[in-house]
Parts: structure tokens; C-alpha cells; sequence
């Protein structure tokens, strides 16, 4: 993560694993995520994180790769779309 020009925190994302994507969210969203296949951490992102909530997050990620995502109690699971 990086501070630009106008103080804003930034999260730069070049072509990051979900798995290692998923600990800068933990990070940045105080949550938990999890995986049901060890296969989904595989998937690569890249893109920039500024003022995106957390859910706006999670909804591009399951736009972007064949996973869906539900939330409890702030934790995370991305399951494979069956879809």
C-alpha cells in the first residue's frame, strides 16, 4: 500500500494471487477470508484499491473469476460458481 500525492492510501494489486490478494484485504478491511478450494488462490488480479468499500471489493473479485463469496460476522468464504 502506498500514500499518494493528495495523502490518500493506495493498494496497488499487479497481477496478485487471491491468496495473497485476500491477506491485503484482511489487512486493509479488518476481516477474515477463507477459501473452500485451495485451487481459488490461484486466480490473478491486478488493478488499484482506493476508496472502494468492502463489499464493492468482493463483488468485483467474483465479476472478474468463476468465485462467489458469502459473508458472517465479517468473515469471508469464496466458494467456486457452480454457474
Amino acid at each position: 500500500m502506498v500514500v499518494d500525492g493528495g495523502g490518500s492510501l493506495r493498494c496497488a494489486l499487479l497481477g496478485d494471487m487471491l491468496g495473497d490478494l485476500a491477506v491485503k484485504l484482511e489487512r486493509r478491511y479488518n476481516a477474515k477470508i477463507g477459501f473452500d478450494k485451495e485451487q481459488l488462490k490461484k486466480y490473478r488480479f491486478s488493478g488499484t484499491l482506493t476508496t472502494e468499500t468492502f463489499e464493492q471489493v468482493l463483488k468485483v473479485i467474483e465479476l472478474s473469476a468463476p468465485v462467489t463469496f458469502s459473508i458472517q460476522n465479517n468473515n469471508v468464504i469464496f466458494c467456486e460458481d457452480q454457474a
